[in-house]
């Protein structure tokens, strides 16, 4: 029995030997093929030719933009407001209703105002005769003196009467009957003027009253200031309107404009008359051209931040007061300047390097960047004008792989 148990484990032990022998063997096989499959491998990759699009490079000017967002805003808006209090008989908006310059919006109740407008013509129209009748007695006045000159003539004869009177050639009672009677002319004829002239004041009151009367009785009607857009409207037939009250606002929509907030670092880069492409995101991302209108003289102290306003187009009206828009403002323009695409750049080891066309080769170069933009980069060095430079197919490329390139009309140069 013992020597039966010793069989057996003698022969798992075989067993187990064997199976131990074999795995090694297999498994030095998978490890030689895979040496074999990887120096293939390279051997293939050696010969691959990388299909890649190339440009050459010349220089060109770089234009730096200025990337800001702001709100739109209207570029003439108006609170219309009434001037009298009254209550709405007729009206003509609604919400969103185009409106002309000088276009009635609403009307007021006027029956108030047209008692005062005919109680002022009444009173103007009586001041008139009174000033009319005593101007009529004033002018007779004044033809008669041109008429027989009587206020001379006893001008003339006081003057003489003085004279004589004085020499002792007339008595006193003669003297003063003269003088009486030309102070008596010169005070009726002082009376009459006075009252004339109490009677022109009392006219110009009336005219004023007047004019007061007819001006309350236009702002019965009120009218658009210019042409626009109804907003913020609610009003309805026979509500009571205060003085002053806003009623709605009425907003240009034909011109807008954007209000951004452009950092002091940058400022030096604005100028009048500047384009910029804004982006409304509310529209599907619609471009707009705009261009700079005003450039604010003084700096936020606290958000080191200057105001900018960018003048929009809105011929469709589609734009609304209100909304978000980005912009790229073009800023400075370096001219003559050895500018490539970003999409050529690349980063390996902390190094900036691009690739380019050497024969049937890709031969990368290290290169020193300037400025930039958004799609393009100045360089300082490594590059000169009339490289060929790889723009696509470079991202997998090593230092003198093979390349074909493919330009974007599908034809090869090899």
């Amino acid at each position: 029995m013992n020597f039966n148990k010793k069989k057996l484990i003698v022969r798992a032990l075989v067993f187990l030997i064997l199976l131990a022998v074999g795995y090694i063997f297999v498994n030095s096989d998978k490890k030689e093929d895979l040496r074999i499959d990887a120096k293939n491998l390279a051997i293939q990759e050696k010969s691959v030719e990388f299909p890649v699009q190339s440009i050459k490079i010349k220089k060109s000017d770089l234009i730096r933009n200025i990337k800001t967002s702001g709100i739109v805003k209207a570029f003439s808006e108006a609170d219309i407001i009434s001037q009298i209090n009254g209550r709405i008989v007729k009206s003509y908006i609604t919400e969103g209703s185009f409106v002309k310059k000088n276009q009635v919006l609403l009307e007021l109740d006027d029956r108030e105002m047209s008692l005062e407008l005919s109680k002022a013509e009444n009173d103007l129209m009586k001041a008139q005769l009174e000033y009319l009748v005593l101007k009529i007695g004033e002018d007779s006045t004044k033809r008669i003196v041109k008429k027989d000159d009587r206020i001379k003539l006893l001008g003339e004869k006081f003057i003489e009467a003085k004279k004589r009177y004085e020499k002792d050639e007339i008595s006193q009672d003669e003297y003063m009957k003269i003088r009486n009677n030309y102070e008596l002319a010169l005070i009726s004829t002082g009376e009459k003027k006075d009252a004339a002239l109490q009677s022109r004041s009392g006219l110009l009151s009336a005219l004023n009253e007047m004019k007061r009367a007819e001006l309350n009785m236009s702002y019965t009607k009120i009218k658009a200031p210019f042409s626009g857009m109804i907003a913020n409207y609610d009003l309805s037939m026979g509500a009571y309107i205060n003085s002053a009250k806003i009623i709605c606002k009425l907003v240009d929509m034909s011109k807008l404009k954007l209000v951004v907030n452009v950092v002091e670092s940058d400022i030096g880069m604005l100028h009048l008359g500047r384009l910029a492409d804004v982006n409304i995101p509310a529209l599907g991302d619609k471009r707009i051209k705009g261009k700079i209108m005003a450039i604010s003289p003084v700096v936020d102290s606290e958000k080191k931040t200057c105001k900018v306003e960018i003048e929009l187009p809105n011929t469709d009206l589609q734009i609304k007061p209100g909304m978000y828009a980005s912009s790229q403002i073009e800023g400075e323009i370096l001219s003559n300047r050895l500018v490539i695409p970003k999409k050529a750049l690349l980063v390996r080891q902390n190094r900036k390097l691009v690739f380019v066309v050497n024969g049937n080769k890709a031969e990368w170069r290290y290169v020193t960047t300037g400025a930039e933009n958004d799609d393009s980069i100045e360089i300082l060095n490594g590059l000169t004008e009339g490289d060929e430079l790889i723009v696509e197919g470079h991202y997998t490329l090593s230092h003198d792989a093979l390349i074909k390139i493919i330009n974007k009309n599908n034809e090869s140069d090899n």
